[in-house]
């Protein structure tokens, strides 16, 4: 059939409208994935709660190549919504999943002490694609204040596994600091990248360990010598 009305929308501001208790809805979530150009969505002071996330988040897990097209939001607001730690800890998974999202506001809810553990661990998830995080005025005390500025400092690290055929190399250039300089068209590491694209190893990453070698002379050696490889990555 024929493209809707909505087909060129790009920002869409529904703030201030009371969508307690369940949230916008599952068809209005569905179609979020539907308006491929939708890039901003606000729903601040929506009245969400905890429970009026949960199909929004579950549309902004959908991954690309999956049963259901993804969600190709690039910025999202749902700040003063009066949600608390659930939310934070549902955030975990959907910024591990999410691969569009750049900007999250979450500011002004109840996310306490205990969400900003979780939020740390979103920003572990997502692995750096998030680009801009407001989680301002959200209780967090000086202790889950630290938590966040630790997470926000620290390099993110993660591990994929492969197996490397046979003749074949990883198809990562590393420079002499196993700096990963490219990923080689069609190689081992190119089909990982685009099956797993949430984990993919990308230029300016960092090898620290390949199976249990750490340095760089035997890192090198175990790439060229090994099928199965357990590759850990930095990303500063």
């Amino acid at each position: 059939g024929g493209g809707g009305s909505a087909d060129k929308l790009e920002l869409l501001v529904l703030s201030g409208n009371d969508c307690s208790p369940k949230g916008p809805g599952r068809d209005f979530c569905d179609g979020l994935s539907i308006i491929v150009n939708l890039k901003s969505l606000s729903l601040a002071m929506c009245n969400l709660g905890d429970a009026g996330v949960t199909d929004l988040f579950e549309v902004l897990s959908l991954r690309d190549g999956g049963a259901k097209a993804a969600c190709l939001l690039e910025e999202l607001d749902i700040s003063h919504n009066n949600l608390g730690p659930a939310t934070a800890r549902a955030l975990v998974s959907v910024l591990g999943r999410n691969e569009h999202l750049r900007s999250l506001s979450i500011k002004a809810n109840e996310l306490g002490p205990e969400g900003a553990d979780a939020m740390a661990e979103c920003l572990v998830a997502n692995k750096g694609r998030l680009q801009r995080l407001d989680i301002a005025q959200n209780g967090f005390m000086l202790d889950g204040a630290r938590m966040l500025l630790e997470a926000f400092v620290s390099p993110v690290t993660f591990a994929i596994n492969i197996v490397r055929p046979s003749g074949q190399s990883t198809g990562a250039t590393l420079s002499s600091t196993l700096r990963v300089m490219g990923i080689n068209p069609t190689s081992v590491l190119d089909q990982w990248n685009n099956n797993r694209p949430a984990e993919a190893v990308r230029a300016g990453d960092f090898v620290v360990r390949v199976n249990d070698k750490t340095s760089t002379k035997l890192i090198l050696e175990e790439l060229g010598s090994r099928a199965e490889l357990e590759i850990v990555v930095n990303r500063p």
